[in-house]
């Protein structure tokens, strides 16, 4: 009588926490299509850069796991077909919470010219338009006379975050810090540019310095930025670095 009254004050207390059992006989894994809130689509890529896109959105509860995403670039087309997709154990107890999910896609070097981003909605095979990407050709802007984003030399940024929100009644505040390994290397300038779909693209820029005689070392570097004039929201920061792989991080201004 007694172990019966403590399991049934153990489920009342589950449901009223927000614990969600699913079917405990189906004991596979099966991944499924997500479709995030949003997909954030840096421009300023060309041709010899690694293409990104980021997405973003939330999952209904805790069986669900991130997947690796399934990515088809129709070059003919200029089409980009997004499965976004997670695990989701039905064998397992899940929370229902919502989760907060972000991808980084990366796509590699792809042809120049515009191409729909689209992102499948269900399993029912049905894509659903989230932007364009827009690839520009190196050797149409070098005969225009335009340099080159990657002829510069950025800063080997490692991490970016936000110091301060407008919540806390001040201007966000980016921070960027990183290891310079020569002691001849130094931040020039951070260059900012606000693109649609609230994206912050950030361009650390480095310059050597000196007379030519460095020494090898490990030297930290911080740099911040004032975001003032940033959109409001969710908002991807995306920060080119030195090796060629960009830090992008989503976050709410």
């Amino acid at each position: 009588m007694h172990s019966k009254m403590i399991l049934v004050l153990s489920i009342s207390a589950m449901a009223l926490s927000g614990v969600v059992h699913a079917n405990p006989t189906i004991m596979d894994i099966n991944p499924v299509w997500v479709k995030p809130e949003q997909a954030f689509i840096p421009s300023g890529f060309d041709d010899n850069d690694n293409a990104q896109i980021v997405l973003d959105g939330w999952y209904s509860n805790t069986c669900y796991k991130s997947a690796p995403t399934e990515v088809t670039v129709d070059e003919a087309q200029k089409v980009i077909s997004i499965k976004n997709k997670a695990y989701f154990n039905d064998a397992a107890m899940c929370v229902a919470m919502m989760v907060r999910f972000t991808d980084v896609i990366d796509l590699g070097l792809m042809r120049a010219g515009q191409y729909r981003v689209m992102v499948g909605e269900k399993q029912n095979g049905k894509f659903a338009p989230m932007g364009t990407l827009r690839i520009a050709s190196r050797q149409r802007l070098a005969a225009q006379g335009k340099s080159l984003s990657d002829e510069v030399l950025y800063a080997p940024v490692q991490d970016v975050f936000i110091q301060l929100s407008r919540k806390e009644g001040a201007d966000p505040v980016l921070v960027l810090r990183g290891v310079m390994t020569s002691s001849c290397m130094e931040v020039k300038e951070v260059l900012l540019r606000y693109t649609e779909g609230n994206v912050v693209e950030v361009r650390p820029i480095a310059q050597i310095k000196g007379d030519g005689f460095c020494i090898q070392k490990m030297i930290p570097f911080e740099k911040r930025v004032s975001l003032k004039d940033a959109p409001q929201g969710r908002t991807l920061i995306h920060v080119r670095s030195l090796n060629g792989k960009a830090i992008n991080k989503v976050v709410d201004l």
